[in-house]
């Protein structure tokens, strides 16, 4: 622990009443279960507290990395000389009543998308059980344009609530440059941090809803690798193709350097199978993508998110 961080500690500690620690280690917060420690781990406990901390550290020119579920998320062995800001405490879900005949409800960042999609189905929304399955956050879904199928979270989202440069906008859906696993909160508004979302659903049945959810569940159990801690797709799909019928069509399902393993079930997929290391995967990315290049002249893109893992795109 250096004299900066416990400064800033202090600060924070003295602005807000939420848990703030040092050298937390970041393998215990992504689904990978790979990363080094992080200079210091903060929980805010409402949107409010989230601004102060970000101002702070704007102020002490820290480095600032939000973590939702840690779902997408590759961290580097060495850690991170920074400060993360966890979005957990942000967890309020609101019903908004109807308009136009569309259901309504508002979503802070924090929340799981298994329990916003598990609690629509309940009040009888319908949208978004299609997204069933895919994990992390409301905050981290917007981010990415979180989607399966031909479904994605712009088709649901009205507007988004974000802190940037200390203060809080909300800019409707038409604003929020969705596209293929992709939003305006990647560029040109990277450095901005989603607080929430209002969402427009249909009218639904909630024991129709729950028997979609269940048989979305049971068909990606089917066609993803379980068992190991992964982040999900590793790849975006290229256009008129597939990142994952590529890598298998190059030779690489079932390869694997260190504990980082090509899943057997879907190519599309690294996981740890014991002991990998961020190095381990990210030689085995590159490793791929050289070879997708050469083979099929396409150029593999990450969707997978990095911290502090350098070389990777």
């Amino acid at each position: 622990m250096t004299g900066q961080w416990s400064q800033l500690a202090a600060e924070i500690r003295k602005m807000t009443s939420d848990p703030v620690r040092f050298d937390v280690p970041m393998w215990r917060h992504v689904t990978f279960r790979i990363g080094g420690p992080a200079a210091l781990f903060a929980e805010p406990a409402d949107r409010e507290d989230l601004r102060g901390i970000l101002r702070l550290a704007q102020e002490r020119k820290v480095s600032v990395y939000l973590l939702g579920g840690g779902s997408n998320l590759l961290v580097a062995d060495h850690g991170l000389r920074g400060l993360v800001l966890h979005t957990g405490r942000l967890s309020s879900v609101t019903r908004l009543g109807d308009d136009r005949g569309r259901k309504l409800v508002a979503a802070e960042s924090g929340v799981p998308l298994a329990s916003l999609i598990k609690r629509c189905a309940a009040w009888g929304m319908s949208g978004l059980q299609m997204l069933a399955g895919i994990p992390g956050t409301v905050g981290g879904a917007v981010v990415m344009n979180a989607g399966a199928g031909d479904r994605c979270m712009a088709d649901l989202v009205t507007e988004v609530t974000f802190c940037a440069d200390g203060s809080i906008r909300t800019i409707p859906a038409e604003e929020c440059g969705f596209d293929y696993r992709t939003s305006v909160f990647q560029e040109p508004f990277g450095d901005a941090v989603i607080l929430g979302a209002k969402l427009a659903l249909q009218p639904g049945q909630p024991e129709g809803l729950r028997r979609e959810i269940g048989e979305r569940l049971r068909w990606r159990r089917r066609r993803q690798p379980s068992g190991y801690p992964s982040a999900g797709s590793v790849f975006r799909n290229p256009e008129g193709d597939s990142a994952g019928s590529l890598i298998d069509r190059a030779g690489w399902k079932g390869r694997r350097v260190g504990g980082a393993l090509v899943a057997p079930a879907h190519a599309n997929f690294i996981v740890n199978a014991g002991g990998a290391t961020a190095d381990d995967v990210a030689t085995l990315i590159r490793r791929i993508q050289n070879s997708v290049r050469e083979e099929f002249g396409v150029r593999l893109e990450l969707e997978l998110k990095t911290w502090g893992v350098p070389e990777l795109r």
